[in-house]
């Protein structure tokens, strides 16, 4: 079994840098709460794997999203999936940070939609204004 995976891609930004390393552990499906951070093998075990915020949990399964994401993904996460919990980090340099989990995970992760929102608010505002200082730059 894994212990360690590679993070690929932007959806999780705010708490994964690309090439970091997921510290994964197994625990049972049940034991799976909204606010976990899982990573699991949508194609089989021998393809990349996907980490993802669990928001809700059904009955047999995990609606899930990424941090940086303003949707939960199509692709609910079953126990065929086979998740594992992601406990920690380990930076570019081997260091482990531990990742919350559980209700102080989804504050995180409710946090982390806020901000995002924010930085898309400001540039919906500064993008029209720096269009027109640069054009009067260009223009002298």
């Amino acid at each position: 079994m894994r212990d360690t995976v590679s993070y690929k891609g932007t959806t999780m930004k705010r708490v994964f840098t690309p090439g970091e390393r997921a510290v994964v552990t197994e625990i049972p499906f049940a034991n799976f709460m909204p606010g976990d951070i899982v990573a699991y093998f949508p194609n089989g075990p021998e393809n990349d794997c996907v980490i993802r915020r669990i928001i809700t949990r059904k009955f047999d399964f995990l609606i899930a999203c990424g941090d940086s994401e303003s949707m939960p993904d199509r692709h609910p996460i079953t126990i065929k999936d086979n998740p594992l919990l992601v406990s920690a980090k380990l930076d570019f340099h081997g260091k482990k940070h531990y990742l919350t989990r559980g209700v102080k995970g989804l504050r995180e992760f409710h946090h982390h939609r806020r901000l995002s929102k924010f930085i898309k608010c400001l540039s919906l505002v500064f993008f029209p204004v720096s269009i027109l200082f640069f054009w009067r730059i260009k223009a002298r």
